[in-house]
């Protein structure tokens, strides 16, 4: 694992900057905007997804929508859309993700503020074309490159290569270089800001295990040579690498024993759980040794109307678990006996633009009967499930890098594979 870090005192902008070769375009038929030879197209939508123009007015999906200047695109739960520049470059949206897009002239941007975006881009750029897929915050530049990006949080975003390599780079706010690092396919790179002025970019390999389903799906039966033997060979390699045996971790669905149901950790609380996938939707959550929790849940649509921009889907709720048994030293398995809203169901306000709605946490994908287990700061990561640790987000990258172990509590949801962790 390399690393490239220095020290700044700048309020920092992280530039993940990613050119996307372009190729010319026709006009698109029946708009009076400019479609410019570097105009994108929504040319597929899977599920719920939602389209707003740069006023913040509801666009109808539909096939070939050119998406023009200030225009923002995202998708919910189960729901994916595929973004086009021509048939040799393409993007796609993963699950609860949110973008923009910005054009000057004939250079675009995609602006990723939350959730997973593949891209797939095979011919060269025109000299006086540019492309960038970015963060808020990040920027990195792609030329002839396959591969996807997974946006955290603001101080988070990784980058991993299936073909060609990119530079990685990151600027204070004057434009000056902090740190940087060249990945190549079948290589990730981690760029990190922490609340203690450190910008850093962490560089390794990953397995095959770690690649993406939506990204999967476009790539299984690619016949472009170099992604097909990279993907062939990390496949070989996670398939060596699995244990003849597998010992006894907490992936089983049952203790080890029958043994009487016990209490949490008498250090469980009170600082609460966080559930952060993106795409605009959160809860915290407030575990107790009894194991009765409450916590308050949002998720953010872009849904405008007289008098607001943007709508926040928001409740209250509380809950317990039932049936806790202590499976080993570091993992306590449970079940989820009830979970309730707390406040009155559809009730709407409109307040500083913003209307918000009582609503079901839909997102948070915690229903009665669920299976959770309760995972303590000493579990060695290399026992846990993977989908454990691909739950977790950014802010538990540093962890498992020092230490090998989870270093917090995690909660965690075999049923919907879903984590909360507390910080």
């Amino acid at each position: 694992m390399k690393q490239t870090q220095k020290s700044f005192y700048y309020i920092v902008t992280f530039l993940l900057a990613v050119s996307l070769p372009l190729q010319t375009l026709s006009a698109c038929q029946g708009r009076q905007k400019n479609a410019s030879a570097t105009t994108m197209y929504l040319t597929k939508t899977e599920g719920t997804v939602q389209v707003a123009d740069e006023n913040a007015v509801s666009v109808k999906p539909m096939e070939s929508l050119g998406l023009y200047d200030g225009y923002q695109v995202a998708t919910e739960i189960d729901s994916h859309a595929w973004i086009s520049l021509d048939q040799a470059k393409l993007a796609k949206m993963d699950a609860d993700s949110q973008i923009g897009i910005q054009k000057d002239g004939r250079h675009l941007e995609i602006l990723v503020r939350s959730g997973g975006l593949f891209f797939n881009v095979t011919d060269p750029l025109e000299e006086d074309e540019t492309m960038n897929i970015r963060t808020s915050n990040m920027m990195v530049g792609i030329r002839g490159t396959c591969g996807w990006i997974q946006v955290a949080d603001q101080n988070h975003m990784q980058v991993s290569l299936l073909e060609g390599s990119v530079v990685c780079t990151v600027f204070d706010l004057a434009g000056r270089t902090l740190a940087s690092e060249t990945i190549s396919a079948g290589e990730t790179a981690d760029m990190v800001y922490d609340k203690d002025g450190e910008s850093s970019i962490h560089t390794g390999t990953f397995p095959f295990s770690d690649i993406p389903p939506y990204v999967l799906e476009e790539v299984s039966q690619t016949d472009v040579p170099a992604i097909r033997s990279l993907l062939d060979t990390l496949e070989q390699t996670d398939e060596a690498s699995q244990p003849e045996s597998v010992p006894e971790t907490a992936s089983a669905t049952e203790p080890e024993s029958p043994a009487a149901e016990a209490s949490l950790p008498a250090d469980i609380g009170p600082d609460p759980f966080i559930f952060n996938p993106g795409g605009g939707t959160g809860a915290n959550l407030t575990l107790n040794q009894d194991g009765s929790f409450s916590g308050q849940y949002s998720s953010t649509a872009m849904e405008s109307g007289d008098g607001y921009q943007t709508t926040i889907y928001t409740c209250s709720f509380e809950g317990k678990f039932r049936d806790i048994h202590k499976v080993n030293d570091y993992t306590y398995s449970m079940t989820v006996n009830y979970i309730s809203v707390q406040d009155e169901m559809g009730r709407t306000w409109v307040e500083d633009g913003v209307r918000y709605v009582i609503s079901e946490p839909q997102a948070l994908g915690m229903d009665a009967g669920d299976s959770f287990f309760l995972y303590t700061p000493d579990a060695p990561v290399e026992e846990l499930p993977e989908d454990v640790l691909t739950s977790g987000r950014a802010e538990l990258w540093n962890f498992y890098q020092e230490t090998g172990l989870l270093s917090c509590y995690g909660l965690y949801n075999t049923s919907q594979e879903r984590g909360f962790y507390q910080f």
